[in-house]
């Protein structure tokens, strides 16, 4: 129960869940409990040994589930600890004594209990684990579908700021921080599927022409400079409006590192985002009066930002006040940076 209500005051509120719902069950089975606590101390030593053994087979096939499921390489530390506890009550039990067979139930049946919560977090783990190896599936395959070669993804921004977000993931994942790595390799995903657009722009087959009469025709069709430009307009709004989206995405996500990557914060300006995130949570983001100068190559965006958000410390919900966000960005190889911020 103490570990769950830290865990909550730390904001880690799927741990508080789940420590939560294992201090209901134990303290359901403290209740149980009881009542043989109760016998035990009318019973006598025969009836004590007969109980104390009964609780050591319980103890017994908890760990050998624990065992199946490799948890002494999956959590050694408490592995060690709760074996220790089963030793202890091994002796209790040689001594054979009155005392020694109430504290060696005891004993055994807090063995059990310790082998069941390991159960569980390994449980626990191995879903999470599972979903950040989906997650991470859904990256590399979203990752093989950006086309061009290695000096057009290089100028593509998407597509870096991509990489980077894998290499996060990697690193969470590896230090057994699967949800985070699970958003994080979502995040990716996100970013390699713009960066895929924007080279089925740059590469989009030439449309066929209708047939011509060519006995009419006096001169070569000239190609409509009006038409072209507009569609290369239409597409780097497309992207731009993307970009703004993802911006939208990282606040209410709270992903500090990609919202740093993507507006090239200062380290004041990331200390006071990351102060935020770790203060508000149920974030949303509106954006709305949106004031856009697009050309083909560069863009300056005016968008006003509100912000809503539950306060951790007093849970209320807070407003901010809106604030305008200008941004000037530029393609580079078929992506978009944003270059200039405030």
């Amino acid at each position: 129960m103490n570990e769950g209500e830290n865990s909550a005051r730390s904001r880690a509120f799927g741990d508080a869940t789940r420590l939560l719902g294992e201090a209901k069950s134990l303290f359901l089975s403290a209740s149980e409990e009881a009542p043989k606590n109760e016998m035990a101390s009318r019973a006598n030593v025969e009836e004590l040994s007969g109980m104390a053994r009964d609780a050591r087979e319980e103890m017994l096939k908890e760990k050998s589930a624990v065992d199946k499921m490799e948890g002494k390489r999956e959590m050694p530390s408490r592995y060690a600890e709760t074996s220790d506890q089963a030793e202890k009550a091994e002796a209790l039990l040689a001594a054979g004594d009155r005392a020694s067979l109430i504290n060696a139930r005891a004993s055994f049946t807090r063995a059990r209990d310790g082998y069941r919560k390991i159960r569980t977090e390994i449980d626990h783990l191995s879903d999470l684990r599972a979903g950040a190896e989906s997650a991470r599936a859904r990256m590399a395959t979203a990752k093989r579908k950006v086309g061009g070669g290695d000096q057009e993804k290089k100028g593509n921004a998407a597509y870096l700021i991509a990489l980077k977000s894998e290499t996060n993931g990697e690193r969470l994942f590896s230090s057994g921080e699967y949800h985070a790595a699970a958003d994080t390799f979502a995040h990716a995903s996100e970013l390699f599927g713009m960066a895929e657009s924007q080279t089925q722009i740059l590469h989009a087959p030439a449309k066929e022409p209708p047939p011509v009469n060519i006995a009419a025709l006096k001169e070569p069709e000239k190609a409509d400079p009006a038409a072209k430009e507009k569609d290369d307009r239409d597409a780097a709004d497309k992207a731009v409006t993307r970009i703004v989206d993802s911006y939208k995405t990282t606040i209410e996500q709270g992903r500090i590192r990609d919202l740093a990557t993507l507006l090239d914060l200062s380290d004041d300006d990331q200390s006071g985002w990351s102060g935020f995130f770790k203060e508000s949570t149920q974030r949303q983001v509106g954006i709305e009066e949106i004031q856009r100068e697009v050309a083909t190559d560069n863009a300056r965006v005016s968008f006003k930002v509100k912000i809503s958000y539950v306060n951790v410390k007093d849970n209320k919900q807070v407003a901010q006040p809106p604030f305008v966000n200008t941004w000037t960005m530029q393609r580079t190889g078929g992506g978009w940076k944003v270059v200039a911020h405030n």
